[in-house]
């Protein structure tokens, strides 16, 4: 891919996220936590972005066509990834790895986010709302 692939239509492209792009944050958080576990380099954001776009895998504000395996899939070389959704956490898996998925009545809007970090500053979402479900996410080594 060349510079100007990489960067042509990208502002418009960030300005299109929305607030859909705080779930395809966390599955790139959870793709770059297993890649540093195994050694491998972090991800490239920008390709990541472009990549799953190509693939018709999220649209254009970010909003994940899938149950996000095949994110997870693309992210980690093609390592099998399967999701379970939750109420309550069971006990963790070394090969878990955990999303909570907020919903604000306010606002009507739900926010992702991983258990100890939050891609959002101040979210507003997670002040006003409440915890809905958790996503279990497990690769298969």
């Amino acid at each position: 891919m060349t510079v100007k692939e990489r960067y042509e239509g990208l502002q418009t492209f960030f300005l299109t996220m929305h607030h859909e792009a705080c779930h395809f944050l966390v599955l790139c958080s959870i793709a770059d936590e297993y890649r540093h576990d195994h050694g491998l380099p972090y991800i490239d954001l920008i390709e990541a972005l472009r990549v799953c776009q190509s693939k018709s895998l999220m649209n254009n504000e970010c909003f994940i066509k899938d149950d996000g395996c095949k994110v997870l899939s693309l992210l980690t070389n093609g390592k099998k990834w399967t999701r379970r959704d939750v109420e309550v956490l069971p006990p963790i898996r070394d090969n878990d790895y955990t999303e909570a998925v907020y919903f604000n009545p306010r606002t009507q809007f739900k926010h992702f986010r991983r258990r100890y970090f939050d891609t959002l500053r101040d979210s507003v979402t997670v002040k006003e709302g409440s915890i809905i479900q958790y996503r279990i996410y497990t690769v298969q080594d």
